[in-house]
């Protein structure tokens, strides 16, 4: 079954086209994602790109220690505050102290 960080991580990394003709989905094209198309099929979870896409996410999820798919995607969205935060703080003088700053306060 597709999750939040599934989708979140197909969206991310995928670099292959995406076919959106449902049409094609019997003689499939092996340069092209059908993601997309699986997820409006009853039982698409269980599809090449779905398959794919769950074992990057599992093994993702395993290699950072975390239990489940939900433990990662909290990482994920704090990896992006702290990411923004450094962002807000800009270059010039005493950045260290404001990135300090900004976590605690």
């Amino acid at each position: 079954m597709s999750t939040p960080l599934v989708d979140l991580l197909h969206i991310l990394l995928c670099q292959e086209d995406h076919e959106y003709d449902m049409m094609k989905i019997p003689t499939r094209d092996s340069s092209k994602c059908y993601y997309y198309l699986e997820s409006d099929i009853s039982g698409g979870y269980e599809m090449p790109d779905h398959v794919k896409w769950l074992t990057i996410t599992h093994n993702l999820t395993n290699s950072l220690g975390f239990k489940d798919d939900t433990e990662t995607l909290e990482f994920v969205k704090e990896i992006v505050r702290i990411s923004k935060r450094i962002r807000d703080l800009g270059n010039g003088d005493n950045l260290k102290e404001k990135f300090i700053k900004s976590i605690l306060y």
